[in-house]
């Protein structure tokens, strides 16, 4: 198990889910690969406020729990190769899911700390693109692995000079079948059979429960 899925682990442990169940969906503040953010507000995250916000499908056939497995899996690989990529990492993932209804979403770290902090998009830096290529560099070239058009696109974002990886999925690699490379594999079949631990079950007659209902309406 890596640090990060420690990380999100204890967040799942110690997350109230009387308060995050209060809270209700906020503004829109950005879209990339099938998802939009929205901000939540404030909530306990390991004895401490932050600022917490939810990925939500921009459409209901699109599947939040893939998208979580996605997510940790290609960050397992990329810590394997570069553990001190962590820092350029939210603090945590993990999903919300609504009882009876399955609608779900990520929750994670809102870095605009509620609208307050500016979230630029930036081109991958080289750091990052070396992170991407090093667990697939057995197979050929930075070129033949590295998708330069999508680096500049996703998953690099700054927040107070710091870059951030926040839409964290495969697209930056020219590697379209993920399952031929055996470490991307070991990952993906470990985050999938640990995901449900890391998923949050809320009412459906909660605020939040509501507020992703109304969505799509």
């Amino acid at each position: 198990m890596n640090r990060f899925i420690e990380n999100c682990n204890e967040v799942a442990r110690t997350m109230d889910i009387n308060e995050l169940s209060s809270l209700s969906l906020g503004p829109e503040i950005g879209r990339g690969s099938g998802f939009a953010f929205r901000q939540l507000g404030m909530l306990a995250i390991n004895q401490s406020q932050d600022y917490v916000g939810l990925k939500i499908p921009i459409e209901l056939n699109m599947d939040a729990k893939i998208r979580l497995i996605m997510e940790l899996s290609c960050i397992g690989t990329l810590l394997e190769s570069t553990p001190e990529i962590i820092d350029n990492l939210p603090k945590f993932i993990n999903l919300v899911k609504v009882q009876e209804t399955g609608h779900m979403g990520l929750i994670t770290v809102d870095m605009s700390h509620g609208g307050k902090k500016e979230v630029k998009d930036i081109p991958a830096s080289i750091a990052v693109r070396n992170a991407f290529y090093a667990p697939f560099s057995h197979r050929g070239g930075f070129d033949d692995i590295i998708d330069k058009y999508e680096c500049d696109r996703t998953p690099s974002f700054e927040v107070d000079g710091q870059e951030f990886l926040l839409d964290l999925t495969t697209i930056p690699l020219k590697i379209y079948d993920m399952f031929d490379d055996a470490t991307y594999k070991k990952h993906f079949s470990f985050v999938s059979g640990t995901v449900d631990s890391l998923t949050h079950s809320i009412p459906v007659d909660s605020n939040l429960a509501q507020s992703l209902k109304n969505l799509y309406l």
